[in-house]
């Protein structure tokens, strides 16, 4: 049974022994960060958008071990609170990520295109709040990581693709598997800059598949929408980077990217994809 206890902007709710879905809820962030406490120490996965609240506060009344950052990727609604801890450990692939979305220009500019620019100056002080990400004690790990709280190792998955350095992490104690924005109830978005090819993400996605046919995890905590997410995305996401590849799936136009849905999910594309031979996807 889970048990939730509430916070201004954050919910916070047990999913598992010594482990929190802390759940940044406000009109205009919707993320799902993560808290993992072991003997000695803890940790928290993602970060959410940058605030005027203080994530830190949440986490210490849960817990009084040392925590660090374990960052899924460096986009800006992962990383905008993990100046507020220890160390904040990111895959070494998504420096010029965690870069240009340390970057209030660069956000803005996403922001204007993803947006509009009508949209985005209507919402000028949300957007300058956003976009103020304090820096960080950024550490930079490979693709063979473990981490290890006290009696807890916790494994890091690399999957490519959203970004060049995503990554799950894998916590067999508990059968969860923390996936970020790989895996989400929606959607998965690839037309983003930075973002690699769908051929990547397509292994990636095999990759969490075979995972989840191994029995390594039994339930998904990702990033974003509702928590845990369909036992079933990863087969969904692996079939539709696969249709993507082969050219059986659709490719539709929307404004400001392309699209291609498979069931409950979709991946999105870059606009070119439209137009692209089947062979060179």
């Amino acid at each position: 049974m889970r048990v939730t206890r509430r916070r201004p902007e954050w919910r916070v709710t047990a999913i598992a022994r010594d482990t929190y879905a802390l759940e940044q809820k406000s009109p205009y962030a919707q993320c799902v960060d993560y808290l993992l406490v072991g003997r000695d120490r803890a940790a928290v996965i993602d970060t959410g958008l940058a605030s005027r609240g203080a994530l830190r506060s949440v986490v210490t009344a849960l817990t009084d071990r040392p925590v660090d950052v374990w960052l899924t990727h460096g986009h800006a609604d992962h990383i905008g609170h993990a100046g507020e801890f220890g160390a904040a450990y990111l895959h070494e692939a998504d420096r010029p990520v965690q870069a240009a979305h340390s970057d209030p220009a660069f956000l803005k500019r996403l922001l204007r295109e993803e947006m509009g620019a009508a949209l985005a100056a209507v919402a000028r002080p949300v957007v300058r709040r956003v976009t103020a990400i304090p820096p960080a004690d950024y550490r930079w790990f490979g693709d063979d990581q473990v981490f290890d709280l006290g009696g807890r190792e916790v494994t890091v998955v690399p999957v490519p693709g959203h970004t060049p350095g995503s990554v799950c992490y894998l916590d067999q104690a508990t059968g969860g598997l923390f996936t970020g924005d790989s895996c989400c109830d929606w959607g998965v978005l690839l037309h983003l800059e930075f973002c690699l090819p769908p051929a990547v993400y397509l292994e990636s996605a095999r990759r969490l598949l075979g995972l989840q046919r191994a029995g390594a995890f039994r339930f998904n905590w990702p990033g974003h929408h509702g928590f845990p997410a369909a036992a079933d995305l990863p087969e969904q996401y692996a079939a539709c980077a696969e249709s993507i590849a082969d050219g059986s799936g659709v490719v539709r136009p929307r404004r400001h990217h392309a699209v291609v849905r498979y069931r409950d999910v979709l991946i999105t594309l870059p606009r070119t994809y439209l137009a692209q031979p089947v062979g060179r996807r």
